[in-house]
């Protein structure tokens, strides 16, 4: 763990009170000190280097609870992109630096609000590159990587729709031809092992 946070920032400090017992219901930063001295508390607003090894701890700080087992979950708010990149950090955003503290190979941002649960295919990529990252292997392994985590959620047949990329999902390719060339056939090929 401390490897794959160093490799983030060689010169992360990593917050020992998080070996301390706290209340169960209670994993909660309750204050944030610098790690380099140099560094000075982030002003709320501004993006800053400060600002963004403050949230790179503490999703470190974070994930080191989880992989202990001192919390059942992780709860994230979208983080400065802008801060965490001038802090140094090889990630574009907090998924993938989640993915490599946990070695996961696998993985896609879920977004949950009631009954509803989005799966992305493509996170923190200009629109401008994600027809290019639209494969077939990408389609399956989102589409599998849902089943999987909305079944964990307790729906044992769970309905899964997959949107297309351009409008009207390409309207027989008059608008764009990846549903057609890579996003169908790809739904095919899942839908066709999940019936075996």
């Amino acid at each position: 763990m401390e490897a794959a946070a160093r490799a983030i920032d060689p010169g992360i400090g990593f917050a020992r009170s998080a070996r301390r017992s706290l209340p169960r219901h209670a994993h909660t930063a309750r204050s944030w000190r610098p790690a380099r001295p140099r560094d000075r508390i982030p002003q709320f607003g501004r993006a800053s280097a400060a600002g963004g090894r403050a949230a790179i701890e503490a999703v470190i700080l974070a994930t080191r609870l989880a992989l202990d087992r001192r919390v059942d979950a992780i709860v994230t708010a979208p983080i400065c992109k802008e801060a965490i990149h001038a802090a140094g950090s090889p990630f574009p955003g907090h998924t993938e630096m989640l993915a490599s503290l946990t070695g996961t190979k696998r993985h896609a941002m879920m977004l949950v609000r009631g009954p509803l649960r989005v799966s992305l295919a493509t996170i923190h990529v200009p629109l401008a590159k994600v027809p290019s990252l639209i494969t077939a292997r990408c389609v399956r392994d989102v589409i599998e990587l849902t089943w999987d985590a909305v079944r964990s959620f307790g729906l044992p047949r769970p309905m899964i729709a997959v949107c297309g990329l351009n409008p009207h999902a390409g309207e027989s390719g008059i608008m764009g031809d990846e549903e057609r060339r890579v996003i169908a056939p790809a739904v095919r090929a899942v839908a066709k092992r999940a019936s075996r």
